[in-house]
């Protein structure tokens, strides 16, 4: 029979009900759903992602991408906490200035009481995504960036959203300048904006590539540190927006920079890659670890670099004597 005549005959013996149909498109998604989500990646080991010191120097904090958290009490590294996020998931931990309170940014933003641990308060939608949360150095308000790739600032006290800054890449993260004025916004078209009158002040590059997804302010707020998807760690003049030098380009991403509060020394980790020490003033560089999974940070005498590495460990490195401190074993919850 020609093409033709099976679809006429087709045709002749009646086509589908609409409901039918609905119905069997129902079904079809459904079964792709549940694939989709017995396919989800949920890892057997590990995988760190986060890190952050308290800073008030009593915790350390550790996350993974399934959204198991560890809390260590300091200096003894004993365990203090540990928490489970329900929906999975962590992108960041941040720590509120006075130490107590503790934002995790993930498919949710939430805050976490870091007397007893428990939970204080969901901020903006849940499940809307979020890429990052940054306190202010005053403690009242929370710069986040989610999904829609919008800057919004949230008072801590109550939750609310009470300003929306746009726009930038997902990935990118935030920092406040030290005296609260200035908010540094990375990802594509890295820029400063003056708070004040939510007004952009300057972008560092007038090119949309590379993308910067880590960015810091120096302890005195005079310079920028930036991490590149061209490998390359920069330092820039924050006044101005003028490049001032760049480290020794890597292997991949520079996914995450911190300055050490004497602010002379920068820490940046290289994604699939190492951990490496920058000496910003005496041009010279050392390398700390080859392979780090997370962010990295200093504690706040400057003491103890901390960063994840393979395959579930927190990797605390002396400064003052530039050799390996203790590791901490991971195990989710």
């Amino acid at each position: 029979m020609s093409g033709n005549k099976a679809h006429r005959a087709a045709g002749r013996r009646g086509s589908a009900s609409p409901t039918l149909v609905v119905a069997a498109l129902a079904l079809l998604a459904a079964l792709a759903i549940a694939v989709i989500l017995s396919l989800s990646p949920h890892h057997s080991t590990p995988h760190l992602t986060a890190v952050a010191f308290s800073p008030d120097g009593r915790f350390l904090a550790a996350g993974d991408l399934d959204g198991s958290i560890a809390v260590w009490r300091l200096p003894s590294l004993q365990p203090e906490a540990r928490i489970r996020l329900e929906e999975g998931a962590l992108n960041v931990l941040s720590f509120s200035p006075d130490s107590r309170l503790l934002a995790v940014a993930g498919r949710s933003l939430r805050l976490w009481r870091t007397t007893g641990w428990t939970p204080l308060l969901t901020v903006g939608p849940a499940g809307d995504g979020y890429g990052t949360a940054r306190f202010s150095p005053s403690g009242r308000v929370l710069a986040t960036v989610n999904v829609a790739e919008r800057i919004e600032l949230w008072d801590v006290a109550s939750g609310n959203r009470v300003r929306t800054l746009c726009c930038m890449a997902l990935y990118g993260d935030l920092a406040f300048s030290p005296d609260g004025a200035v908010l540094a916004a990375g990802g594509h078209w890295p820029r400063l904006w003056n708070l004040a009158a939510s007004h952009e002040i300057l972008r560092l590059v007038q090119t949309r590539e590379p993308a910067f997804g880590a960015i810091a302010f120096s302890p005195d707020g005079r310079a920028l540190a930036t991490g590149s998807q061209d490998g390359t760690a920069r330092l820039w003049e924050a006044a101005y927006g003028r490049q001032l030098r760049c480290a020794a380009p890597r292997e991949d991403y520079v996914e995450s920079v911190a300055f050490h509060p004497n602010g002379t020394l920068l820490a940046y980790g290289v994604r699939r890659g190492a951990v490496w020490l920058w000496d910003t003033a005496a041009g010279s560089e050392r390398q700390l670890a080859p392979i780090a999974t997370s962010n990295i940070s200093f504690s706040p005498d400057g003491r103890w670099l901390a960063f994840a590495t393979p395959p579930a460990s927190i990797r605390l490195w002396d400064i003052p004597g530039n050799r390996p401190g203790p590791a901490l074993a991971f195990a989710p919850r």
